[in-house]
């Protein structure tokens, strides 16, 4: 009989345990019931909230970016407290005051983290298409906007940052800061680039780590190379390789690899003895620091001479009156950006203007002998190459009749060798 009693106990003492895990379980539903129906009631009681008046300006700047059904559920979120904007403004200095504020939206819900993500593709979106009508206008002066004149190459360089095929120009002229002052300030426009002579940027390397970071740096961009007449005989057919094929190779303990690039080259070179005596054919000829096989792996060539004396006037009426553009480190990123987004269409050519292209390269080709330079394959590649690039540069996929006349006037301009202006 008293075993019994004592299963009895046990089974009470089991029943009283679980009763209380029962009840504190039932305590704790029911908390966190009443907690979550209050939590429900301050929500619901916080959509009647008047939103205060900084709010309705942040949701007034997002309206561009978003359906009115996202900009309801935004503004449910703001209402309780559980969504904030904030406006970023970057400052670009081309664009009107107040276009450059960004809606930025911070929550802990991964729907709104999404939905920021596409807000500032459309925002930037937006902001391209804006700076569509002025680009090429402003683009090329924004290339070395401190030097004065030499606008046919600040507009071929330019269109080089939109190439999405290699495209290849020297400038050769006396020897001055001018020409490093291009170069670098293309380097900086350039979503991609290195800057340096031929050995710090696609030279041989000792190691990977600088070959990691060269190609990071130039990869799909611009190799801006300083004082190419320094280059040495060995190291030519290295830069050759890697214009033409596009490979670099590198050879360390024993062991050769191989790296596939797309980059652009833009280099400078001085002049035998660092100055031309004059524009005169021969003179010209006489004192280019590269055979014309080697001038010919450029799709572009400029001649650069120092100003004179008849063109000061001019030069100095155009500093008088002329705006300078002067871009701050926001308006650079925005370039960039620009670049990168623009550098994505894949741009055609009409039939029709194909045929344009091919008549100018023939008459480039019939007054070859009044230029020091070789009209050549890589002429013409370059001509269609730039094209597309003017095309990318409107963000537009089909190249137009005005792309080619802004091509052709460049080259014209380049093959004459009177680019001082």
């Amino acid at each position: 009989m008293a075993k019994k009693k004592s299963d009895l106990e046990e089974i009470a003492e089991n029943a009283l345990r679980l009763g209380k895990k029962v009840a504190k379980l039932g305590f704790e539903v029911t908390k966190k019931a009443a907690h979550t129906g209050a939590e429900l009631t301050k929500d619901y009681a916080l959509l009647a909230r008047r939103l205060t008046a900084k709010e309705r300006f942040q949701l007034l700047k997002l309206k561009p970016y978003v359906s009115d059904e996202e900009l309801n559920a935004v503004k449910s979120l703001l209402k309780q407290y559980k969504l904030r904007i904030r406006l970023k403004r970057f400052g670009w200095s081309f664009l009107v005051s107040g276009r450059d504020l960004l809606p930025k939206l911070v929550s802990e819900f991964e729907e709104v983290k999404e939905l920021e993500k596409r807000v500032r593709r459309n925002f930037y979106k937006e902001r391209f298409e804006e700076f569509v009508e002025r680009a090429w206008g402003a683009l090329p002066q924004y290339v070395a906007s401190d030097v004065i004149g030499l606008l046919e190459i600040k507009q071929a360089i330019a269109l080089q940052l939109f190439s999405t095929e290699p495209v290849h120009i020297i400038l050769i002229g006396d020897k001055d800061n001018r020409k490093h002052s291009i170069l670098e300030s293309a380097s900086q426009l350039s979503p991609a680039s290195c800057l340096g002579d031929f050995k710090s940027t696609l030279g041989i390397f000792n190691s990977n780590k600088q070959i990691d970071h060269m190609l990071f740096s130039a990869n799909s961009g611009l190799s801006c190379i300083t004082d190419l007449h320094t280059i040495q005989p060995h190291e030519k057919a290295q830069l050759l390789n890697i214009m033409d094929k596009q490979f670099i190779s590198y050879d360390a303990k024993k062991a050769h690899s191989r790296y596939d690039i797309n980059t652009s080259v833009l280099a400078y070179a001085n002049p035998v003895n660092d100055k031309f005596e004059s524009l005169e054919l021969e003179n010209i000829k006489s004192k280019l620091p590269f055979n014309s096989d080697f001038l010919s792996k450029f799709n572009l060539v400029f001649i650069v001479r120092e100003i004179n004396l008849d063109h000061f006037a001019e030069i100095a009426e155009r500093i008088l009156t002329a705006d300078k553009a002067k871009l701050n480190s926001a308006d650079i990123r925005f370039i960039q950006k620009y670049v990168y987004y623009a550098r994505k269409i894949k741009v055609k050519i009409p039939p029709k203007l194909g045929e344009m292209l091919r008549d100018f390269a023939v008459s480039l080709k019939q007054q070859e002998e009044t230029s020091p330079f070789s009209v050549t394959e890589n002429t013409v590649s370059g001509i269609l190459r730039l094209a597309k690039a003017s095309a990318r540069m409107e963000l537009r996929d089909t190249i137009e009749a005005k792309d080619l006349e802004r091509v052709f006037s460049i080259y014209k301009k380049a093959l004459n060798f009177s680019t001082n202006k």
